[in-house]
Order: structure tokens, then sequence, then C-alpha cells
């Protein structure tokens, strides 16, 4: 898929505002965990409240993580990204470059690094958020379908067939590979 300069850097910020929060909500949510041991009766005096944000957080960062390794044919998510900078990497050549981040701090700076994507790092990149590769972004997959977009009855009827229940190591690692 050919795109513009500034099409690609509208599809650049989406993914990565989605990775930023959920990164952003990761760490409150793992703060808010660790704050809750050392302040715990301050905390249980709202226990209502601090329960509540903490799922919150939790949840969101799950929703963020959830769009960017999405495998909605429609949707935008890491591999098509991946394909996209892949087959319009002309756009990384350096006067491309300085023309898409014209209106940001630091271009020098920036401009001054290489920035034409390896391919071969590309290929392993989309081997790795492809849910057909990546046993984990297929479980993310499931747990989405199952769990954060739609409630599986049969899961909630026989706790067995919820095995594919993320743990938030499986999350953190998700998050840190995709930033």
């Amino acid at each position: 898929m050919t795109v513009t300069s500034e099409e690609l850097g509208k599809l650049l910020d989406e993914i990565a505002n989605n990775l930023v929060y959920a990164s952003i909500h990761n760490r409150l949510h793992t703060n808010l965990c660790e704050a809750s041991e050392e302040y715990n009766n301050e905390m249980n005096h709202s226990r209502v409240f601090w329960q509540l944000t903490i799922n919150a957080h939790a949840t969101t960062t799950i929703l963020m993580l959830c769009r960017v390794y999405d495998t909605h044919k429609d949707s935008l998510n890491l591999k098509k990204l991946l394909d996209i900078i892949s087959a319009n990497s002309k756009l990384f050549e350096k006067d491309n470059f300085c023309e898409r981040i014209k209106y940001r701090q630091f271009i020098d700076e920036l401009s001054q690094m290489p920035r034409v994507p390896d391919h071969k790092i590309i290929t392993r990149d989309i081997e790795y958020v492809s849910e057909e590769s990546n046993p984990l972004v297929k479980k993310l997959s499931d747990f989405r379908d199952k769990q954060v977009a739609h409630t599986d009855r049969r899961s909630i009827l026989d706790a067995s067939l919820n095995v594919n229940t993320i743990l938030w190591g499986e999350v953190e690692e998700l998050l840190s590979r995709g930033i």
C-alpha cells in the first residue's frame, strides 16, 4: 500500500499514541498496585474508588494494546503499519523525513540519524506482531475476542475454558515490544 508522507505521519502518530497511552496506564496501574501495599490503610478508606481506579488503568492498558495488535482487516494495527513502512521506505530518506516532521522540535538532530528502515528488522518485527507466528499475539487476540470486546458465555459457565487469560507479564512484554 503506497501512502503519502502526510498519511504515514498520521498512521505513525495513531499507533504511537496508542502505545504511549497503554504505557502510561500500565505505569499508573503498576504504581498504584505497589502503593497499595504501603498505603493499604489509607486506600481502604475509599476502597471502591481505588479498586475502580486500578482496574480502569489495567483495562485501558489492555484496550490500547488490543488496538495496536488488532487483526481485523480494516483496522490500523502494528502489523499493517510495518507493512506500510516496508512498502514506503523511501519516505524515510532524509529529505522526505524532514518534510514529514518539519513542524517538530529537534528536526536537525533527528535528521542526522539514519532513517531508512532495515528490511530484515521489519520482516522480523512483522513476524513478531503476527498472530500466525507469535502465540502471545494470538493469545491477546483470543483474550480480546472472548473477554474484552465480547463476553464468551461458555467461559463464564466453565472456568476451565479461561486458559487463554493473558497474564500481566505478557501484557508488559507485548507493550515493550510494541514500543
